[in-house]
């Protein structure tokens, strides 16, 4: 891959030239003040198009939507005027660098109290300018340095107003020709590099498709093969009973214990695990073994793909999240061929049609993977346990082949990007210029 200096203008850069003085500037010095909006004073059938920090794409730094609402059942938090080419900065937990410019479609419209909104004077300078600023590293985390709280850390408006940035100046004003030609230099080289990006991450997406091409191709029997479909609760016990370890609580043995997010939906992997007493999670929690295939049966952690065989587990006993369901295949059956099966992204696309409950805490119910039907290799009218493991070792080899090849192609895209950080640190240090 190409270094940085490839990636430059052989040119001359454009704040190489005479004349030129770097100023430290607060960004209350060139944006303008805003306006908050009291609802009060609205009429409540006015409608109005309302961005939240959830409609803003913090890979991208752009937004990627918002609702249009009425003054009667807007948010609370629905008060600040925004116009095209405000720049928002999230102030809750800002080193996630929720940070976009206002499009045209939002102009005069409304934001959430959870953004700053900095409003360029245009007489010292430009949007983009104070853009490219507020997303480098080195300023967000001097702003997430000043967080207050713990359950949602944030930072004042005044923490991002009275914070510096560096502005070029001529015959002591703001130079806004070097400005736009410094943006320019900055644009021309993100646009060389977002077409390696692009094309980087259109091989991680094709390589995800040759996984997924990979699972449904070897639940298809070969001519000649003998399988069989039957139901997931023919050849597992979904969601086994605790009571069989009761006898345990006496003894108050230790077992594993392993919530939701200790298991990685990347990987299929439980990655961490606690150890507490059986009789500190006998109630209240879901009851499961070494060898038995977890499920996550609640959105959005099902599409995810959180799933995982549950293996080296303290007394080989292990308790978690009530939104596990458990499969226990019966003999002759393999975990890791199960575990394949429902990892397949056709499953997981299935379940969610037969997710109940309210919006934000749907489920899949236990008799969909009751009914569930699955493709199963047999030999003498038995399952073909030789088989089954043939097929997963197969899958095992396949996968990691292909992790290797995300992994080369994660850690490129880490370096394209690296690359970016690199060319603003380049602009905007100026001590030495």
């Amino acid at each position: 891959m190409k270094n940085l200096d490839e990636f430059n203008m052989k040119s001359k850069k454009p704040w190489e030239v005479e004349g030129i003085k770097w100023r430290d500037v607060t960004l209350k010095e060139i944006t303008l003040n805003t306006e908050k909006i009291n609802p009060k004073n609205k009429n409540p059938a006015e409608s109005f198009l309302y961005l939240d920090i959830s409609n803003i794409d913090n890979k991208n730094y752009k937004v990627n939507g918002w609702r249009e609402l009425t003054w009667k059942n807007a948010p609370s938090r629905a008060r600040k005027l925004i116009k095209s080419g405000d720049i928002v900065f999230a102030t809750t937990r800002p080193y996630l660098k929720n940070i976009a410019i206002v499009p045209l479609d939002l102009d005069n419209q409304i934001c959430s109290t959870g953004f700053c909104v900095l409003r360029p004077n245009t007489k010292f300078t430009t949007s983009k300018w104070i853009f490219y600023n507020v997303i480098r590293n080195k300023f967000v985390n001097y702003i997430s340095s000043k967080m207050r709280g713990t359950s949602y850390p944030a930072v004042l408006d005044s923490d991002i107003y009275f914070s510096k940035i560096p502005l070029p100046f001529r015959n002591g004003n703001p130079d806004l020709e070097t400005q736009k030609k410094i943006v320019e230099y900055i644009e021309a080289n993100f646009s060389r590099i977002d077409k390696i990006l692009e094309k980087k991450k259109k091989e991680l997406e094709q390589l995800d498709e040759l996984w997924e091409s990979v699972l449904e191709q070897v639940f298809k029997p070969k001519e000649g093969e003998e399988w069989k479909e039957m139901r997931l609760g023919e050849v597992c016990i979904i969601n086994p009973k605790k009571s069989e370890v009761k006898q345990l609580l006496e003894q108050n043995i230790e077992v594993s214990f392993i919530p939701m997010d200790y298991v990685d939906d990347t990987e299929g992997k439980i990655v961490r695990q606690k150890i507490r007493s059986i009789q500190s999670v006998y109630k209240g929690y879901t009851y499961f073994k070494e060898g038995d295939v977890l499920f996550a049966k609640i959105t959005p952690c099902m599409e995810n793909g959180k799933s995982a065989i549950a293996c080296n587990l303290k007394n080989r006993i292990g308790f978690g999240s009530t939104e596990f369901h458990v499969l226990r295949p019966k003999e002759s059956i393999l975990s890791e061929f199960i575990f394949y099966f429902i990892r397949r992204k056709r499953f997981r696309n299935l379940a969610k049609l037969h997710f109940t409950g309210t919006v934000g805490h749907k489920r899949v119910p236990k008799e969909f993977l009751i009914n569930s039907k699955i493709p199963l290799p047999f030999r003498n009218s038995k399952p073909d346990i030789e088989k089954q493991k043939e097929i997963a070792n197969y899958l095992d080899n396949i996968y990691e082949k292909i992790k290797t090849l995300k992994e080369k192609n994660q850690k490129q895209i880490a370096q394209l990007e690296k690359m970016k950080e690199s060319i603003l640190d380049e602009v905007f240090n100026h001590e030495n210029k």
